[in-house]
């Protein structure tokens, strides 16, 4: 039985290492023809800065949350500076507006320092921002607490798993930032008429069911 289980392990280790070697093929030929494009005469001139809305850009960005460590490689290792809206726009993380002026404007710089260093404390600012939320809730001050929750859906895709254990303790106001954060995969109106319980165990079943494709990890 021992052995048995050591296979199993076995077979779903090298199928996630193939996933991630089948990922990184997709990544680099779509990143490749992008830049074959961007490079081009007609990419030269295009109306498109850097080619960020071409269909070439919109591939790799659909390739979505488990291709981030790829990208954010060539932003860091090529310089690649229009990969950052495509982080923007897989991770839906958003920066504070004094963010962006102490580093005059400049997104790549934010991505890679949020990437290299607080992206792994998302579960820590989260659950400092969530404080702060019971908090204003207590005292009804319901305009900042729906500034308190923008704050939150602004840590991006990071804080699903995060916003799913608040949800599973029965804090479903949070349904609305997973519905964004998800992409409409758990939706407010398709569960509007369930009861609490079946509500909590929608998004819980979502979450087992799609976290592969949508927990964010330096690992590739």
């Amino acid at each position: 039985m021992k052995y048995f289980i050591i296979a199993i392990m076995l077979m779903f280790g090298l199928a996630f290492a193939q996933d991630a070697k089948d990922l990184k093929y997709s990544f680099e030929h779509k990143f490749f023809i992008w830049k074959e494009f961007v490079g081009s005469p007609r990419g030269k001139s295009s109306s498109s800065i850097g080619g960020t809305s071409t269909q070439y850009y919109k591939d790799i960005v659909a390739l979505g949350v488990p291709a981030v460590p790829f990208i954010m490689d060539k932003m860091k290792d090529n310089n690649e500076e229009h990969l950052w809206l495509a982080i923007r726009i897989i991770t839906k993380k958003w920066f504070k507006k004094e963010e962006l002026e102490k580093n005059n404007g400049n997104y790549s710089t934010l991505f890679i320092k949020w990437w290299d260093v607080d992206f792994e404390k998302t579960p820590e600012i989260f659950e400092g921002l969530y404080s702060e939320l019971k908090e204003l809730r207590n005292k009804h001050k319901e305009d900042e607490v729906a500034e308190k929750i923008k704050s939150i859906q602004n840590l991006g895709v990071a804080a699903i798993p995060c916003a799913i254990k608040k949800i599973e303790a029965g804090d479903l106001t949070l349904i609305p930032v997973l519905e964004y954060l998800t992409d409409g995969g758990i939706s407010v109106t398709k569960i509007e008429s369930l009861d609490v319980e079946k509500k909590i165990a929608f998004c819980s079943r979502w979450w087992n069911m799609n976290k592969s494709s949508w927990t964010l990890s330096k690992q590739k």
